[in-house]
């Protein structure tokens, strides 16, 4: 029998999400899974967060956000962590907060 339940659903999402990644889900037996090969970008992108990783006043996750930045502008990150040392990543993530 088929378990149609959110639960179930939710599940199935979350085991497609991280198939191949570094949070692979470990075991997925009767679950449905999409085939990987559906998908151009597949497997791994998708990260596992945990609530507290939100940060509810800056309306992201933080890390979520440096990882991004890291990985897409390495130059300007250094360029950035050059000029405000060790306050880096609170100075660039403080303009989200004092927009007026």
């Amino acid at each position: 029998m088929v378990d149609i339940s959110e639960k179930s659903l939710e599940q199935t999402i979350e085991v497609t999400l991280l198939a191949g990644g570094p949070d692979a889900y470990p075991g997925g037996e009767g679950l449905a899974v999409e085939p990987l090969d559906r998908y151009e970008n597949a497997p791994g992108g998708y990260r596992r967060r945990r609530p507290e990783d939100y940060n509810k006043e800056l309306c992201l996750d933080p890390g979520m956000v440096i990882d991004f930045i890291l990985a897409t502008q390495p130059k300007v990150w250094e360029r950035l962590k050059q000029h405000h040392a060790s306050e880096v990543k609170e100075r660039f993530l403080k303009p989200a907060l004092r927009r007026d």
